[in-house]
């Protein structure tokens, strides 16, 4: 009763400090998530607080590449780009640290260091198989990285460039983490003779597997959880054997023009308000940081499956090494 009390009184006292800086104020966002779940969020804060925002959304491309255009551009906060982005973008100067009042509701292990970002939603990696294209290949859906290495997926998987892609990268990652160099890199050896397809990036390998082009591919598992909603062709399985936190964030730019309003769009994406409105409106099957222990379906749905520890220092800063050692097995 006593946390209820506390997180009602939060978001009274959210919505009460909005409303004295509501006039003429706009909110510069920059969004790496979809137009459609930007838009979602965004019109639930205006709803609640009268701020009205600008939204200009991060553009496809490489690591570098992302980044150099976010420090160009005039942005108060930005939401979803990845952790290994976050930390890049960190070390570079690019990020003021936000210490929210709320940040006790969460779990540490889902809290950043010093905050100079803040984790708003949990995903995980998940592979989104075509039901027709396994039957006629005679195997069921893989749910371990060993499992891809099937002879009967070879030239049927297709993922998302290693620059451009969140998910094939994480991937890597989390095996690295979880088997040791060596063990990763006896896999990588194996995996860069499956005769694997790389396109342009998540969305692109997404379609192909959705028309039955490919068997398979990597997704974060809330859209695959989504697409599979969508078309019963597809399936959904985890890798159990390694896997990572896909975290959602939110973070305030240095160069901040209106770094209270920033401050108070992150309180407001922790509050219990924001968390009721998107859970009712979001196609997608995230879980909030702030519901992270006390989720039954989360636990249900990952069950067993081993988690690796994020080590951002080694994954963002030495990842063209990593890759380049990947790609050399």
């Amino acid at each position: 009763m006593k946390k209820l009390l506390h997180s009602l009184l939060l978001t009274a006292l959210l919505v009460g400090s909005m409303a004295e800086v509501c006039c003429a104020a706009t909110l510069q966002v920059a969004s790496s998530l979809s137009k459609p779940f930007t838009e979602a969020i965004l019109q639930g804060y205006q709803n609640t607080t009268g701020i009205t925002f600008d939204v200009t959304y991060i553009t496809p491309g490489t690591f570098t590449e992302r980044l150099n255009w976010l420090y160009r551009k005039k942005i108060d906060c930005i939401i979803g780009p990845n952790q290994e982005e976050f930390y890049v973008a960190n070390h570079y100067n690019m990020l003021m640290p936000y210490a929210s009042e709320q940040l006790f509701e969460i779990p540490q292990e889902l809290q950043i260091k010093k905050n100079w970002w803040t984790n708003i939603w949990v995903d995980y990696i998940a592979f989104l198989s075509n039901k027709d294209k396994l039957e006629k290949l005679g195997i069921y859906a893989p749910d371990s990285w060993l499992g891809l290495l099937n002879p009967q997926l070879k030239n049927d998987i297709v993922v998302g460039d290693y620059e451009t892609s969140k998910t094939t990268y994480s991937g890597i990652i989390s095996l690295w983490q979880m088997q040791g160099e060596a063990a990763s890199l006896n896999y990588a050896h194996h995996w860069n003779r499956h005769k694997v397809k790389f396109v342009k990036d998540d969305t692109d390998a997404l379609e192909e597997v959705v028309r039955g082009k490919k068997a398979l591919t990597f997704a974060p598992l809330s859209i695959a959880l989504s697409l599979e909603k969508q078309n019963q062709q597809l399936y959904v399985t985890i890798p159990q054997d390694a896997n990572k936190y896909l975290f959602v964030g939110a973070a305030i730019m240095k160069s901040s023009q209106q770094e209270q309003l920033a401050r108070q769009f992150i309180d407001y994406l922790l509050s219990d308000a924001f968390i009721s409105y998107i859970d009712g409106v979001s196609p997608y099957s995230l879980w909030h940081v702030k519901n992270f222990e006390d989720n039954e379906q989360r636990r249900a749905i990952i069950g067993d499956t081993k988690i690796a520890a994020d080590d951002l220092g080694w994954s963002a800063i030495t990842k063209k090494e990593i890759l380049k050692q990947w790609k050399k097995a």
